[in-house]
């Protein structure tokens, strides 16, 4: 373990008493009492560390980064304090910067695609109840004959394009790309850019009928795709039912 700055500078000074300096000839290194991890109490000092160097505190902000460096060295903030120790130069200023920007920009980016992950959750919600909709209605036939209960027809994964193709912001909104015959039963269409890629499959008739509702996203373009679906099926009683909820898989990627 390192000592702290200021019993380095009693070092330096041991030749005698220094007026001011809180060192005598008898100063022994001072090291800090080990204390477990505790990424909140290192927080704490790494930020006063700071204050102390914009307040142009030098020796007291370099005690703080041996102590913390030393008391906590599995946290993140101990962690950085180590490494500017050991480089022995620049502003704690800039390391607080660093550690701060390392820890927020990407708490950032994830709190941004949690958001954009929200379109797909509301999408599959209105096909689910678009499709229990249909269900319930009455439709006929040929002639003009009552038909059994069923779902709308399956639908193409759609739109039928790359992801990204449009650029990060996701899908341009294209009409066409929403004139099929299941999405027409549905109703649905995004109404404008989107990110994720929908389709619906349905199969079997009456009691036997079942659909899922489906949306696919690679939000970050990087080739791997979130998946969010429910599935619709009969229960005993003839009614619709998705006990199962929303299973998502990779939902940020």
């Amino acid at each position: 373990m390192r000592p702290t700055a200021h019993a380095i500078v009693c070092l330096l000074l041991a030749a005698g008493p220094v007026i001011g300096s809180g060192c005598s000839r008898d100063a022994a290194p001072e090291e800090p009492t080990p204390r477990a991890d505790d990424p909140a109490a290192a927080r704490a000092m790494f930020d006063r560390a700071i204050v102390a160097d914009l307040n142009g505190d030098a020796l007291a902000a370099g005690d703080l980064m041996f102590d913390l460096a030393a008391r906590h060295p599995g946290t993140p903030h101990g962690r950085a304090a180590r490494a500017r120790v050991e480089a022995g130069s620049g502003s704690v200023t800039v390391a607080g910067l660093g550690i701060l920007a390392a820890v927020a920009i990407p708490a950032f980016m994830k709190y941004q695609r949690r958001s954009k992950a929200a379109e797909a959750t509301m999408n599959v919600r209105r096909m689910y109840d678009a499709a229990v909709s249909f269900y319930y209605a009455d439709h006929l036939g040929p002639g003009r004959n009552p038909i059994a209960r069923r779902f709308p027809r399956s639908t193409p994964p759609t739109p039928d394009r790359p992801f990204c193709e449009d650029g990060d912001d996701g899908f341009v909104y294209r009409a066409d790309d929403w004139s099929h015959p299941g999405w027409q039963a549905l109703g649905f269409a995004p109404g404008g850019p989107h990110r994720y890629r929908y389709a619906f499959i349905s199969e079997g008739e009456g009691p036997r009928a079942m659909f899922t509702a489906r949306a696919v996203g690679d939000l970050n373009c990087d080739g791997v795709l979130s998946t969010f679906e429910r599935v619709g099926v009969i229960d005993e009683n003839g009614d619709v039912t998705g006990g199962a909820g929303l299973y998502v898989n990779q939902e940020l990627e």
